[in-house]
């Protein structure tokens, strides 16, 4: 009996799967489409942080298309030198030990607060060009949008 001729097929390098691609976005992730699990629990992989610098140039480059002037979330859990700075209003965040949701802001918050006075922090487009961490391109978009830079203020449900 004759043998069949392998198939040959070509793969991309660096090719990001889907869920993994969810993952740097900080959106829910679903390993084989039977139900949403929490991504976070991605984190608790070892070679998530490998996976992240493998793939971060592509994912930010592909991320500031379609979001200029801000990051992803594994931006914020890998590469960020510090968090996003309160610049005035009520309670005081550390961010040691505390998770960060997909904007580098805290994840949850067990500070006390003035209801009237909620804290208020640097924007996405304040942070990054603070660090120096601007394209040239989101420089130009920033000029054009500078509303991406005034601060952004948090406002707690009651319930």
């Amino acid at each position: 009996m004759p043998k069949k001729p392998r198939k040959s097929r070509k793969l991309r390098a660096n090719a990001i799967s889907p869920a993994l691609l969810k993952y740097f976005h900080g959106e829910p992730y679903s390993p084989n489409d039977d139900g949403a699990c929490d991504v976070f629990l991605m984190e608790l992989r070892p070679a998530m942080k490998q996976a992240w610098e493998t793939h971060r140039d592509q994912v930010i480059a592909g991320w500031i298309k379609e979001n200029p002037c801000t990051r992803p979330y594994a931006f914020w859990r890998f590469d960020a030198p510090e968090g996003r700075k309160q610049i005035g209003g009520s309670g005081c965040v550390d961010y040691l030990g505390m998770r960060i949701s997909a904007d580098g802001l805290p994840e949850y918050w067990q500070i006390q607060w003035d209801k009237n006075d909620p804290p208020t922090f640097e924007s996405e487009g304040a942070y990054l060009e603070r660090h120096g961490l601007l394209t040239a391109p989101e420089k130009t978009f920033l000029k054009k949008h500078p509303a991406l830079l005034e601060p952004e203020r948090i406002e707690f449900d009651e319930g």
